[in-house]
């Protein structure tokens, strides 16, 4: 017990184990940030309840997680090299002021916008810096506000006395470990040394990686403010999910949008042509269900009805099923797609927001209020859904949806059988298509939902009982083109058993186009 005591002791005062405890101790600084921000702004949000803070509170962890990581970097290196000099006083003590600064900076950042937000309903970005630039004032300014919110001022002065009273600094001047006995010769103690804590600082860096990205695997890409609006029902309320620090690390090298004023004025531009059109109705609205399939890199040149030109006239194409709608419905001979990224598609197809330099969903504009085919339906008294078999919070589409104004979302987590998982991406194209016919069938009516499939996506698998049953082209998705083609005609077979069938719209479109053959589709 002893030896343990003596061991824990020692564990205590190494560097690792102080910046475990301050990066925790930083953790709870920004959720004190955000109780002060929502009590002190708690006007502006109505319809947040305690059950309800608590929720985006505990959405906001990964938010706070990233952000103390990205500001801390230094710091984090500092700590975790391998090196016995971490030991020493001054270096300890150069590590502790890093600290104590930058987090200083943290800390005013997010109580600024406690007082900022009344102005702009949303955390600060990096375009603070251009809005201000030239103004030359700046330092009245900040006096006058911290003079003016004083209670504010005070909260800035104790948070960042706490950061500096509560830091915990390591033991210092110790060249070796509890665990290294006297008895040991020095090059045994030096190798056990190095190796450790060499080991020790790549487990650091690997879940800081981690931290910073929100998550890891396939599936997650590094989150952005637009990943907030999943825990959020208004676009205001992703402030209180969201942290200064993080809103303003991850949109410093964004690109703005720019009017690029190809016209005088707005009169030029409406003699040649105006974007607001107006439609005369000449019959009183008809609730029909509307169901809105995106598919996953359906290109145009891969369907036989409009292709059959092509190869002297013996294309074919790989969608028979689609081929054999198209010949019935409502379709446009030509398309653009303006997206080259799955996640362009759901703004662009549900919303009307194209992707213009760069994905709508990663700008910090997403978490603008804005419209959508449900949000604009839901005032006709439709249901709305939108389903995508990844795993949830896949691509931003959750947190889009919602922001979007989305009843629900049916992802992995609803589907809940692992066993379909593709390993790559999300659930079968087939398998998840039933599953979308049948929630379809249990919703009341009118309704309005979208799926995004999956299954034509690289690396370009099928399921393996199919892998001789559609051609395989001359591209490697041409096989998963014919798999999601025949997904399709199970799907509107089970569909078409249900009494509403004819009361149905059916969209079909693509997120954007992929592998090419023919030059016209370059």
């Amino acid at each position: 017990m002893k030896k343990i005591i003596r061991i824990w002791k020692e564990l205590k005062g190494e560097p690792l184990f102080a910046l475990f405890c301050n990066m925790g101790l930083m953790l709870v600084i920004y959720n004190l940030c955000r109780v002060v921000f929502f009590w002190i702004n708690k006007s502006y949000f109505p319809d947040v309840t305690l059950s309800q803070f608590l929720t985006l509170s505990k959405g906001g962890f990964q938010f706070d997680i990233s952000a103390i990581i990205y500001t801390n970097l230094l710091y984090i290196l500092m700590q975790a090299l391998p090196f016995k000099f971490r030991l020493n006083a001054l270096y300890q003590t150069i590590a502790k002021w890093i600290f104590v600064v930058v987090n200083s900076i943290a800390v005013l950042a997010n109580c600024c916008d406690i007082v900022y937000f009344p102005f702009t309903n949303r955390r600060t970005t990096g375009t603070v810096f251009s809005e201000f630039q030239n103004e030359d004032n700046l330092s009245t300014v900040f006096l006058h506000a911290a003079m003016d919110y004083w209670y504010v001022t005070l909260v800035i002065i104790a948070l960042i006395f706490a950061v500096y009273k509560l830091y915990y600094k390591p033991v210092v001047g110790r060249a070796q470990i509890g665990w290294e006995t006297q008895t040991r010769k020095p090059l045994g103690r030096n190798i056990l040394y190095y190796s450790l804590h060499t080991l020790l600082m790549c487990v650091v860096v690997y879940f800081s990686i981690i931290g910073i990205r929100g998550g890891i695997g396939a599936f997650v890409r590094p989150i952005t403010l637009s990943n907030a609006n999943a825990y959020a029902n208004k676009p205001a309320e992703t402030a209180i999910v969201l942290n200064t620090p993080f809103s303003l690390i991850r949109t410093l090298s964004k690109t703005v949008y720019k009017n690029p004023a190809y016209f005088k004025d707005d009169t030029e531009l409406e003699a040649i042509f105006s974007p607001i059109h107006t439609p005369m109705p000449q019959s009183d609205f008809k609730a029909l269900n509307v169901v809105v399939l995106i598919l996953e890199s359906f290109g145009k040149e891969y369907s036989g009805f409009f292709n059959a030109h092509l190869d002297n006239g013996t294309y074919k194409g790989y969608t028979p099923f689609l081929d054999s709608l198209y010949a019935e419905g409502l379709t446009f001979k030509y398309s653009y797609a303006n997206g080259r990224k799955s996640i362009d598609a759901m703004p662009s197809a549900l919303s009307s927001i194209p992707m213009f330099i760069e994905p709508y969903i990663t700008t910090h504009y997403s978490n603008n209020k804005i419209s959508s085919i449900a949000a604009v339906l839901k005032e006709k008294g439709y249901y709305s859904a939108f389903f995508h078999g990844a795993p949830n919070g896949s691509m931003g589409f959750q947190a889009y949806a919602k922001i979007a104004g989305f009843d629900d979302y049916f992802g992995l987590d609803e589907y809940n059988n692992k066993d379909d998982y593709d390993d790559y991406w999300a659930i079968w194209d087939e398998k998840f298509l039933q599953f979308y016919a049948d929630k379809m069938g249990e919703m009341k009516q009118p309704f309005v939902t979208s799926v995004f499939t999956a299954t034509s996506h690289h690396p370009f698998r099928i399921p393996p009982q199919y892998e001789e049953k559609f051609p395989k082209g001359t591209q490697p998705i041409h096989k998963c083109v014919g798999y999601t083609d025949y997904a399709l005609r199970q799907f509107f077979k089970k569909m078409a058993q249900y009494d509403w069938f004819e009361n149905t719209l059916f969209v079909i479109t693509a997120d954007h186009t992929n592998q090419t053959t023919h030059a016209e589709y370059f």
